[in-house]
């Protein structure tokens, strides 16, 4: 399973967070940031993506049909179009009680 960190840097320093429990799971690539149309492109193939700030839209989804999860890596969903990951089947998660 491709699984890709969409904007690492938003939580870490430099790569110091450790990632080992995810890559267990599949193939995973991280990027510091990315933009709308860096999303499409590294995207592409991924049935995972990892996110805090990059704005998961309907297009984005749209273009990425093998995609079945967004993880959202704060407590906030803001960022993604919970209606178009309905429709398209797409599981949102987030981390409950983060900084508690």
């Amino acid at each position: 399973m491709k699984i890709v960190f969409l904007d690492e840097s938003t939580i870490t320093l430099d790569g110091d967070m450790d990632s080992s429990s995810i890559k267990v799971l599949g193939e995973l690539v991280c990027y510091a940031n990315s933009s709308e149309a860096e999303a499409i492109e590294r995207a592409s193939g991924a049935e995972t993506v990892i996110v805090n700030k990059v704005p998961m839209t309907k297009k984005v989804m749209e273009v990425l049909p093998g995609l079945k999860h967004i993880a959202v890596i704060a407590t906030g969903y803001n960022n993604v179009d919970i209606s178009a990951a309905k429709a398209a089947g797409i599981r949102v998660t987030n981390v409950r009680g983060y900084a508690n």
